[in-house]
C-alpha cells in the first residue's frame, strides 16, 4: 500500500471516529453489552463468554481505526521528509 493510500485511509478512519453516528453506536453497543454481562445470573456463564467477546469485538473495531490513523500519520510524515530532501 502506497503512503498515499494509507493517507487517504488514515483520513476516512478519522471521519469514521469523529462521525457522531458511530460515536454513538459504539457508546451505545458498549454500554448494552456491559449493563447485559453484570445484570447477568449465575448459571449464565455463556450469555456471559458472549458479552464479554462482542464487547471486546467492539473494542478490536475501534483500536484498528485507530491503528489505520497512526499508520497514515507515519505515512504523512515519510512522506514529508521526503518532500523536504527533495527541496534540497
Amino acid at each position: 500500500m502506497t503512503n498515499e493510500e494509507q493517507i487517504q485511509r488514515a483520513e476516512r478512519a478519522q471521519e469514521l471516529l469523529n462521525d457522531p453516528l458511530i460515536q454513538e453506536s459504539f457508546d451505545h453497543l458498549e454500554k448494552t453489552y456491559l449493563d447485559a454481562w453484570r445484570d447477568s445470573r449465575p448459571g449464565e456463564e455463556l450469555d456471559r463468554e458472549v458479552l464479554w467477546q462482542a464487547w471486546f469485538a467492539l473494542d478490536a473495531v475501534r483500536q484498528h481505526l485507530n491503528q489505520v490513523m497512526q499508520n497514515g500519520k507515519i505515512a504523512r510524515d515519510a512522506l514529508d521528509k521526503l518532500k523536504r530532501k527533495q527541496k534540497l
